[in-house]
């Protein structure tokens, strides 16, 4: 397997972000001391604080904390939901299970990097870009002739990072189709879904569209919490779940 390029955001945070006086970098929400955080709690959850017990907790992840994670969807359960210790842990284990040696991904950029660099550590990628001249808008059509026999996975980041661009609801569902009929999967990194800046503008999950995609998200971005290292992924199709776990 090729080696993965270095993560060079990454290398430039763990040089600057706690040295800098002023961070203008920052990609998640104003994050909360834990007395704050516990403040928000009601008895019941403040309770089952005091007495958490450290141990390790199920593979899939503590069975509270996936009913929570579920919660924020319309049609996934539980037994939807797989936890990882933040978003890059489950990008990798999802691209390794998805894709094969000779295999394809689209990969709709710009994006997270390790969307774009652990696919093509694996196979094949075709990067169909989102341009400035174009408002940055998602070109289906584009992506439908990117795909080919051999494509696997189709990734996305919307909310777009950098951007921050949402594509409209019908280009959205369009897409979801497409990779539906296509019988291609589709990776949907949503971690900063409630920081539209139009909250009007949030897109039903991928997770909740179709069987077949995986949603990504995780406590770090909208939910300013990344002290916590809580990623996961819903997917209705437990087969796949199942291998990722």
């Amino acid at each position: 397997m090729p080696t993965l390029p270095d993560f060079r955001l990454e290398k430039y945070f763990s040089r600057w972000e706690f040295v800098a006086q002023y961070n203008l970098t920052a990609s998640d929400l104003q994050t909360l001391p834990l007395a704050s955080l516990l403040d928000m709690a009601d008895d019941d959850s403040r309770r089952r604080w005091e007495s958490l017990d450290l141990g390790y907790t199920e593979t899939y992840g503590l069975p509270a904390l996936r009913e929570a994670i579920a919660d924020t969807y319309d049609r996934v359960a539980a037994e939807d939901v797989l936890c990882f210790a933040g978003a890059d842990e489950a990008i990798y284990l999802a691209m390794q299970v998805l894709l094969d040696s000779g295999d394809h991904a689209v990969v709709v950029a710009p994006n997270y990097q390790a969307a774009e660099t652990v696919p093509m550590s694996i196979g094949e990628v075709t990067g169909v870009p989102l341009r400035a001249e174009d408002g940055w808008a998602l070109d289906v059509e584009a992506v439908e002739k990117a795909l080919r026999p051999t494509t696997r996975v189709v990734s996305v980041n919307f909310p777009n990072n950098p951007t921050g661009v949402v594509p409209d609801e019908g280009t959205w569902r369009g897409l979801v189709e497409l990779c539906e009929n296509r019988g291609v999967r589709l990776f949907s990194d949503e971690v900063f879904r409630g920081v539209e800046r139009a909250p009007r503008r949030s897109l039903p999950q991928a997770a909740d569209l179709s069987a077949t995609a995986l949603s990504l998200n995780v406590m770090s971005k909208a939910y300013g919490l990344p002290g916590l290292r809580i990623g996961w992924i819903a997917c209705r199709d437990r087969v796949v779940l199942s291998r990722l776990e």
